[in-house]
């Protein structure tokens, strides 16, 4: 074998461990966790390719607030990202972390997105909504962040209470 073909060779060896090692990790943990159903599992994503930042963002146009949505943690999010509000709650009434976001459209498309989680300090939920993005928003209504008293499931998603105001955590 010549040396150029040797070389060749040794490169997609090396791209295929760094692709398929940190890959295979992620679907043997995310499908033991999804089965085995504890709370103590944790999901691992393992990169072992470099972090390019900001280079990639100027390429992909994302924004701080798709950013933020991206690499938010989601606990009670099921593998294919939908909010499992019933996981939720569960975990609010027994006091323990957990976390849920989704993403809504507002009508003229712009995205718009929400978050929960609960502080096991105070066992309260806390509630907040990035319209950052959303175009046609009041300057008000483009971050909203609060403490909620209660939360329980409505028809159309997790109703929270919230210094005297009601949010709706939309789940579809």
């Amino acid at each position: 074998m010549k040396t150029r073909n040797k070389i060749i060779l040794i490169a997609l060896v090396t791209i295929a461990v760094l692709i398929g090692v940190p890959a295979l990790i992620n679907l043997t943990t995310t499908s033991y966790c999804n089965a085995v159903q504890s709370d103590d599992c944790v999901v691992y994503s393992i990169s072992l390719v470099p972090n390019f930042g900001r280079a990639l963002d100027d390429v992909i146009y994302k924004n701080k607030s798709q950013r933020l949505y991206d690499t938010s943690p989601a606990t009670c999010n099921d593998f294919v990202g939908e909010p499992d509000s019933q996981c939720f709650l569960d975990a609010l009434q027994e006091c323990r972390h957990a976390s849920i976001k989704n993403m809504q459209y507002s009508v003229e498309g712009d995205p718009i997105y929400y978050y929960a989680y609960i502080d096991v300090d105070d066992c309260l939920p806390r509630y907040s909504i990035d319209a950052r993005q959303d175009r046609f928003a009041g300057q008000d209504s483009k971050e909203i962040a609060v403490v909620c008293d209660d939360a329980k499931l409505d028809r159309n998603g997790i109703l929270f209470t919230c210094e005297g105001e009601s949010y709706l955590f939309f789940l579809e």
